[in-house]
């Protein structure tokens, strides 16, 4: 009766590896093949792929006052049908989460400090056209540019004109100042903020989120006392807003 020996894959692999390299050494050096093509028979270890982390890469980017933040452009909001719903729609149902709805102003290039005015009214500061706080709001502007956005204990200082990404601060002011051709941004709230000691919170049309604050630091101290609603088409209008 003939016995049939088991052998071993991995010892067999081993030997004939061990005696190809034993060859290979023998050989004078003209004659060698590169051995990389003799160990090919080697089998590569399977290194697995690393697994990425399904994130989105977040870009340092120095932009110019505006009144959305962090924004996921990623986000649809559709209908019923799987058509994209407009910028009206949007807004109106942004707003609604806030329990508020829209009330237009003139569209004239003003419509920031017509909504302002607004609000102002509602919570009983009367008295204000929009005419007057772009005037009082571009002179504490003008009057602020250096002023320090944080305590500069951790890192450095950074100045308002910095802060909103204004590089020429006269220019801005000039432009700032003219009625009927340049929008309120970001920086004009922030000068009504601190004068009226008031929150704004702008509600947008634009997915993710929507819904942005503007107040003042902590460290400057601002006792704010009410808070407004503003709606903003993205790039567009602003419309002040009252509870449904």
């Amino acid at each position: 009766v003939s016995s049939i020996k088991k052998y071993d894959d991995n010892k067999i692999k081993i030997e004939l590896i061990t005696e190809l390299d034993s060859r290979w050494n023998k050989l004078v050096p003209q004659n060698r093949p590169k051995k990389d093509i003799v160990l090919s028979i080697i089998p590569k270890p399977i290194i697995p792929k690393p697994i990425i982390p399904n994130t989105i890469k977040q870009t340092d980017k120095a932009d110019k006052a505006k009144t959305t933040d962090d924004i996921n452009r990623n986000i649809k909001y559709v209908d019923k049908d799987n058509r994209p719903l407009d910028a009206l729609s949007i807004l109106k149902m942004h707003l609604k989460t806030h329990n508020r709805e829209i009330v237009d102003v003139p569209g004239d290039n003003n419509c920031q400090f017509h909504a302002i005015a607004d609000q102002l009214e509602k919570i009983g500061i009367i008295g204000w056209t929009h005419i007057k706080l772009r005037e009082k709001a571009v002179k504490w502007l003008n009057n602020n540019e250096k002023r320090p956005m944080d305590d500069g204990k951790i890192g450095q200082q950074v100045l308002l004109k910095d802060a909103m990404g204004i590089t020429d601060w006269k220019k801005y002011i000039e432009d700032m100042v003219l009625y009927d051709k340049t929008w309120g941004d970001e920086a004009t709230l922030l000068a009504i903020s601190v004068l009226f000691k008031i929150e704004i919170i702008v509600i947008s049309s634009l997915p993710g989120n929507y819904a942005h604050s503007i107040k003042p630091p902590l460290f400057w101290k601002v006792d704010l006392q009410n808070k407004i609603y503003l709606g903003h088409y993205h790039e567009f209008h602003y419309v002040s807003t009252s509870l449904i």
